[in-house]
């Protein structure tokens, strides 16, 4: 999908743009349905499994190696500890003094859990800018093959 056009998770989220919606801006309750069914499986199945395909490893590594292998647990400890916990101690250990010396202030309904929570978000940011920038780099090197 990657060559003749628009990569198809972008298309997605264009059409996402699309949903219906009513006058008073509410989403149709048809749609709402529809979420509340398939929250439970997108958060603990999809997310996941979408965050670990667009990390950048190559499942070649796994060929004819047991699932509780050495090298297996390494690389999913290296990716919990990289992606979840890393990005979560930059964000907090780089925020916290800038607030505690008053060079920035959280607003003032925030507070550090809700700031904490939000870090936890960052993982997620960066994973997406890697599987974006992996679609631009398919995309320029398509290209210089012109």
């Amino acid at each position: 999908m990657v060559e003749p056009g628009i990569h198809d998770t972008l298309c997605r989220a264009i059409i996402a743009l699309f949903i219906p919606v009513n006058i008073k801006g509410e989403f149709n309750t048809s749609f709402k349905k529809l979420e509340n069914l398939t929250r439970p499986f997108v958060n603990y199945f999809i997310l996941p499994l979408f965050v670990f395909m667009n990390s950048g490893i190559l499942l070649e590594y796994f060929a004819f190696k047991g699932i509780c292998s050495n090298s297996i647990l390494a690389l999913i400890y290296g990716i919990i500890f990289g992606l979840f916990v890393g990005k979560q101690l930059g964000i907090m250990l780089f925020s916290y003094p800038f607030v505690k010396f008053k060079l920035c202030n959280l607003p003032s309904d925030t507070s550090w859990l809700k700031f904490y929570s939000i870090a936890i978000l960052g993982g997620i940011r960066f994973t997406l800018s890697l599987f974006i920038g992996s679609i631009l780099r398919l995309r320029a090197a398509a290209l210089q093959t012109l």
